[in-house]
């Protein structure tokens, strides 16, 4: 049986969620229907990690948003691979993507937004323009892929493409690499960390970018530390806005009791994790975070903003807490609710893990992408 041809085109190879997607769907593929293939800019781990998956990756160069030679270089290798199925991933490689595609004369083509750029927090002018992109763009576009409903619904409030090109499919997790430490095994990891072991052990994770709001969560932390001796504090990442969190760090005061880690392989997450002992998400806009369901699938209690994403993932009150974007009062209210109510974060925590066991398996998530990649295949036989 001749194999359907998929090409993921991923504009990053740093860390981050679009990366840990392709990779998962490039792993758990069904080698007997599929080949694939990856075209990706070789800035971080992904390009290796691709080429150790035994798939073909084409290096390229996408450093602006439209990269001409980006469109060029993806072109040429539309033409000469000729996949049947190009999936691009995130607006950079979505833009580039979606035109080389087009211009290669392929039949089916696929965008992940994985976090769509349009929302409240970007400029009305900034988001015109990108409306009007994704409005053409969806012209060759023969679905627009969501990964959470709420984005879906975005999707649909913005008129970006009609519904019968909509679908829905949230990312998944190897849930069997996450686990829930012991308090013995949670003290050595602390240690491990650089950390008291009885303390009260609070962290994010996630690119230090605006996106991100890492500053909210050091403001978060400095309300929590009055309340909390025994509060420790962790951000796990890396990014642009490294040096003025580090300045805030010590305005407020925390500098002997906030670590930065900076950005760490993907194995070492499930380890990172199982030391917590609550999770922190302030992000201003999602799409659908992997830290999230990976925090729920280590027993670890999530508090998170209300914003695209979490509000798929968290059912506010029964396997997270959920507050308003923007809002630290509320986040910092949040977080001291779990720590002074030990039975209540064990009680969150514990659905949490078994609603993400019950949603987000990766075994689950890859079969739904290929039964897209085959249903729509089928209509250009």
């Amino acid at each position: 049986m001749k194999r359907l041809k998929i090409l993921h085109i991923v504009s990053d190879s740093a860390p981050g969620g679009v990366p840990s997607l392709v990779y998962l769907l490039l792993k758990h593929r069904d080698k007997t229907r599929f080949e694939m293939a990856v075209a990706c800019r070789t800035n971080g781990p992904f390009y290796q990690e691709a080429l150790s998956l035994g798939v073909k990756v084409y290096p390229i160069q996408m450093e602006k948003k439209l990269d001409w030679r980006g469109v060029l270089a993806l072109w040429q290798i539309c033409r000469e691979w000729r996949p049947d199925v190009v999936h691009t991933h995130a607006n950079r490689a979505g833009l580039a993507g979606r035109i080389a595609a087009f211009l290669a004369n392929r039949p089916i083509i696929i965008h992940s937004t994985h976090g769509l750029h349009l929302t409240e927090h970007h400029l009305p002018r900034r988001i015109f323009f990108l409306k009007r992109i994704e409005q053409l763009l969806g012209l060759l576009t023969t679905r627009l892929l969501a990964c959470s409903k709420s984005e879906a619904e975005l999707f649909t409030r913005l008129k970006l493409v009609p519904a019968r090109k909509q679908a829905v499919i949230e990312n998944g997790i190897e849930l069997e690499k996450f686990y829930q430490a012991d308090t013995a095994k949670k003290r050595e990891l602390k240690v491990a960390l650089g950390f008291p072991p009885a303390c009260f052990l609070i962290s994010t994770i996630g690119r230090l970018t605006e996106q991100k709001a890492p500053q909210i969560f050091i403001e978060v932390a400095a309300k929590i530390a009055e309340a909390c001796p025994d509060a420790r504090f962790l951000i796990v990442g890396d990014g642009p806005m490294r040096v003025e969190l580090e300045s805030l760090s010590k305005i407020k005061k925390l500098d002997e009791r906030l670590n930065f880690m900076g950005a760490v392989e993907r194995e070492k997450i499930p380890d990172i994790l199982a030391a917590f002992d609550l999770f922190i998400l302030t992000s201003l806009w999602e799409g659908f975070p992997f830290v999230v369901i990976e925090a729920m699938a280590a027993g670890v209690p999530v508090v998170s903003t209300a914003t695209i994403g979490p509000i798929d993932q968290i059912i506010h009150g029964e396997t997270g807490l959920l507050a308003p974007v923007n809002d630290i009062e509320k986040l910092a209210e949040h977080a001291l609710n779990l720590l002074q109510n030990p039975a209540l974060a064990r009680h969150l925590a514990q659905n949490a893990c078994e609603y993400t066991c019950n949603h987000y398996s990766i075994q689950n998530i890859v079969p739904r992408f290929e039964n897209l990649y085959l249903s729509l295949s089928k209509n250009y036989e």
